[in-house]
């Protein structure tokens, strides 16, 4: 008979899964090795909860990762064979750290319920105590941990990160980067050497340069020289002339005339007011 249907406190309502399908039932795994122990657990749980039992420390570990429950009742004396508390080696591992843990034991000696606590039990129990009290406490701890369990499920939405699908323009451009940068400081590279190392045509690649950035082959060449350069002078890395060099300028002159008509400063001045 379950005590709870009876139970009446004013103000007190506690909803228990009294699901008649058992595969939708909490689990309740009682390890013990006396058979009046866990007969006496059984009786007091059996109505709300699907209950395993395990005689032992080992078959107790074994069947908690093969089915893992919604919570253990174990003996503070149970041992382990290299004489591990039982409940210290669960909180161990990965598989049922989660688990909450009830620690019983006969008479309230209160240095068994430190004792419990220690080794990492989430509630103690002293026994004989009733069944009332018994499925109480066993409810409060699976309905705290479910509830953290839909917390966390609400702050942190596991999903595969999103999937960055380029363009053809973007895949394009960067060929584009690529291309240029490999070939900055050389100054016989032209609008024809471009095209061809970009595998199309001469028309194919200006009119397409066009379309993304306004700007003919040459123009684009010119420009990506021009910016490379004004970095380089920005952060002092030589004199005008050996940047020029570096991006693709023989003549000094031509050099001086371009960056001018683009930053509106010749390349010594943009190097003092960088360097002031």
């Amino acid at each position: 008979m379950n005590l709870l249907m009876n139970f009446q406190h004013p103000g007190f309502l506690l909803r228990l899964d009294q699901d008649e399908d058992p595969k939708r039932r909490s689990t309740v795994l009682i390890i013990d090795d006396h058979e009046k122990v866990r007969a006496y657990l059984r009786d007091g749980l059996k109505e709300l909860y699907v209950i395993e039992e395990a005689s032992d420390s080992e078959d107790g570990v074994r069947l908690a990762m093969q089915i893992i429950p919604d919570l253990i009742i174990t003996a503070l004396t149970t041992q382990s064979l290299d004489n591990e508390s039982l409940c210290l080696q669960l909180k161990h591992y990965d598989q049922t750290n989660h688990i909450p843990i009830v620690v019983f034991s006969e008479g309230n000696d209160p240095s068994s319920r430190i004792k419990s606590f220690y080794f990492g039990a989430d509630d103690y129990m002293a026994l004989p105590l009733q069944h009332a009290e018994l499925q109480i406490r066993i409810e409060n701890l699976i309905q705290s941990r479910r509830t953290l369990q839909r917390k966390f499920s609400k702050q942190i939405e596991l999903k595969p990160p999103p999937i960055e699908v380029q363009s053809k323009d973007e895949i394009f451009l960067q060929r584009v980067m690529m291309v240029m940068q490999s070939n900055m400081h050389n100054p016989l590279f032209g609008s024809e050497e471009f095209a061809e190392q970009m595998g199309v045509c001469h028309r194919h690649l200006s009119r397409k340069l066009m379309f993304l950035t306004g700007q003919s082959s040459n123009e684009f060449i010119r420009r990506m020289r021009l910016q490379r350069a004004a970095d380089l002078l920005n952060k002092q890395t030589g004199k005008v002339k050996e940047v020029a060099h570096q991006v693709g300028f023989n003549n000094l002159s031509y050099f001086a005339k371009c960056f001018k008509e683009f930053y509106h400063y010749l390349p010594s001045d943009y190097a003092r007011r960088a360097a002031s």
